[in-house]
């Protein structure tokens, strides 16, 4: 909207934002915090700057950091999301998932309780995760793909006819009306 500058890209807060983000895995994956104790007491120590409930700082410096990375991977202006070729592709569908984000979140909750069944009948071996989870993002691309062609409205755009060259008659009268009148 242009009243807020962009941040310049820049190595050192590429780099900043980086260690930022990769500061906060430890406290945030539970995995991690669990596995090594002294990790989760600084957890709790922590809690008032990181709760969802309180607004903590430390959400808003991360969130912060992932948009300015984002920000950087993409150039200045989007420069980077228009290239050619299986990148630009990629980028596309990326691009059209993004831009139908409502529709997409709206298909994911009902198509994660589908695919929750499936594992339930098929199992959770390493094989039917990778499986089951590129069938729900090949949905999940579908649904983006199909609510742009719907959003595109194709049904209202009038075909456009070849223009036939006008009658011998219409240039001669367009070569007499085109000379100025004494």
């Amino acid at each position: 909207m242009g009243w807020l500058k962009a941040p310049p890209i820049q190595r050192k807060y590429v780099l900043i934002a980086l260690a930022l983000v990769l500061i906060s895995v430890p406290l945030a994956y539970y995995r991690v915090y669990n596995a090594v104790p002294e990790l989760k007491e600084l957890r709790t120590a922590l809690q008032p700057f990181w709760a969802k409930t309180d607004y903590g700082i430390f959400r808003y410096i991360h969130f912060l950091s992932l948009a300015y990375l984002a920000y950087a991977a993409v150039g200045e202006g989007g420069r980077r999301l228009f290239v050619e070729g299986t990148p630009g592709r990629i980028i596309n569908i990326f691009r059209a998932v993004g831009q139908q984000s409502l529709a997409v979140f709206m298909a994911s909750i009902v198509l994660s309780q589908i695919l929750g069944m499936v594992f339930d009948v098929i199992g959770r071996s390493h094989w039917t995760m990778i499986l089951v989870n590129v069938f729900g993002f090949a949905c999940l691309i579908a649904v983006a793909k199909t609510v742009t062609w719907h959003k595109s409205e194709p049904w209202r755009k009038v075909p456009v006819a070849k223009m036939a060259p006008p009658p011998e008659s219409d240039k001669a009268l367009g070569s007499a009306t085109a000379q100025p009148a004494e």
